[in-house]
């Protein structure tokens, strides 16, 4: 009395005696579940979505191991870089069938950040690196600095220049940036001034240059302020110098300044004929001379070293002139 199934289908089963009496059973043979297969997409990015199609209708969908979510109509997500398997499950009376399809679970691109130094010097380079995955460097203006392959950024130009580190794979791009500073190398220019100065006297020296610092090599000599103003402080020479700095470097201009003594620096003027004298008014004068004269003539001045300065044509009783420029 053990009925075995051997095909799905229905089957009148009969018991019957020896009398010639019998009775009769339907018997329903169920078929096993069949999951079938699947087709779709083999890869889904993170957060993407993608579609599986079962041969089989009626099952329900699962999941592994959470890298991806699939929804009942067969559309899974990607949650999480990795491997995963979209499940298919068909039950009935006689069990369940399941059907595993694969899925790998593609990161999105990551740039990453870029650290190194962003300052560098012309002609000099630095070297950047990134976090991010295997990606491509490039520069936003390669007149200023280039980059290679590998991260090493060189200054070509004074200036700044965007650099790019990209990513790219299959579910997209990403990138991130720093801007480089390409610095200038220094020079402290030229300084330009009186070379002389009296003992007590203050004279002015500039150079083009701005951002320097003013110092003397003989302070007991001649003094410098921050602004260039030379004072002479007891005779003798002195160098000032005019030093420049920035991040790649430092240059120092020199002017060498001679103080002369006072007494070398008073203004004396010599008759040229007996009972011939003049006044000269201010004294000392940086600007305006009067001069007061007895006689028409000629008056010429002289630095203490023999330099011409000035030839005067006076007239009785007062000639007023302007010194020349360099000399105020």
């Amino acid at each position: 009395g053990i009925v075995s199934g051997v095909s799905a289908g229905t089957v009148v089963i009969s018991y019957v005696l020896p009398t010639g009496c019998f009775s009769t059973k339907l018997v329903t043979v169920n078929p096993l579940p069949v999951s079938g297969t699947i087709s779709g997409p083999s890869s889904v990015c993170i957060m993407a979505t993608a579609s599986l199609t079962p041969t089989v209708t009626g099952g329900f969908w699962s999941f592994c191991t959470g890298k991806i979510y699939i929804t009942s109509a067969g559309v899974m997500t990607g949650m999480f870089a990795g491997n995963d398997n979209a499940v298919y499950s068909v039950t009935n009376v006689c069990g369940t069938a399941i059907t595993r399809y694969p899925v790998v679970v593609i990161p999105l691109p990551d740039a990453g950040t870029i650290s190194g130094s962003t300052d560098l010097c012309d002609g000099g380079t630095t070297t950047l690196a990134s976090t991010g995955g295997t990606g491509s460097w490039t520069s936003s203006n390669v007149t200023v600095a280039s980059i290679s392959g590998t991260g090493i950024v060189l200054g070509l130009t004074p200036g700044t220049a965007k650099i790019v580190y990209t990513v790219t794979n299959v579910c997209g791009t990403d990138k991130d940036s720093v801007v480089v500073t390409v610095h200038p190398l220094v020079d402290a220019g030229v300084i330009t001034g009186n070379d002389t100065v009296c003992v007590g006297v203050t004279t002015t020296l500039t150079n083009a240059v701005a951002g320097g610092i003013w110092s003397s090599a003989a302070a007991a000599v001649a003094s410098v302020s921050a602004a260039g103003v030379v004072n002479g402080v007891t005779p003798g020479t002195a160098t000032i110098r005019y030093t420049v700095n920035n991040v790649c470097s430092a240059d120092t201009a020199t002017f060498v300044i001679t103080v002369m003594p006072a007494a070398f620096c008073s203004t004396k003027v010599l008759p040229v004929a007996t009972g011939v004298s003049f006044n000269l008014y201010p004294n000392p004068t940086r600007g305006s001379l009067n001069i007061e004269s007895g006689v028409d003539g000629k008056l010429t001045i002289y630095t203490i070293d023999g330099k011409l300065i000035e030839t005067i044509n006076i007239t009785q009783p007062l000639t007023a002139t302007l010194l020349p420029a360099h000399l105020s």
